[in-house]
């Protein structure tokens, strides 16, 4: 999820690229761009029909710019802040009872999210340590 011209908001895009030449060789990772309108990818999930659903977005919870953690989207993703045109938390919830699976959101705190801004040091070292432990984590090494 995210938005490219954003900053830190395209967090979520720069891990799904990285992501997706991880994964490859994995037939049962799919890797899709939300973007800034993450219910465009709703299709695309019910035709692979997936377990878990891991979304991975840029969040504001107060930490140091870089900084990773769980977020229950049911609770983080209502606020009224965000930079998506439909609501995260919809878009979660929708896939989780459409297609009767897990839903998790990964939140990397962004740092500065002004337009045409680029990606900042610390957001960018933390969608490389996602990109890694999810690579290690399909790979059976993690």
């Amino acid at each position: 999820m995210g938005h490219d011209l954003r900053g830190d908001d395209a967090a979520g895009l720069h891990a799904a690229r990285a992501l997706r030449a991880l994964l490859l060789p994995f037939e049962n990772w799919l890797v899709l761009e939300g973007g800034p309108v993450p219910e465009n990818i709703t299709g695309a999930l019910r035709r692979f029909r997936p377990e878990l659903v891991l979304m991975i977005d840029a969040a504001q919870f107060g930490a140091s710019p870089g900084t990773v953690r769980w977020l229950d989207w049911r609770a983080a993703a209502k606020s009224a802040t965000s930079t998506h045109t439909g609501s995260l938390n919809l878009v979660a919830h929708y896939v989780s009872a459409e297609l009767s699976c897990d839903v998790m959101l990964l939140g990397i705190q962004m740092g500065d999210n002004t337009l045409g801004a680029p990606l900042t040091l610390e957001v960018a070292g933390a969608v490389d340590r996602v990109a890694r432990d999810i690579f290690l984590l399909a790979s059976g090494q993690l």
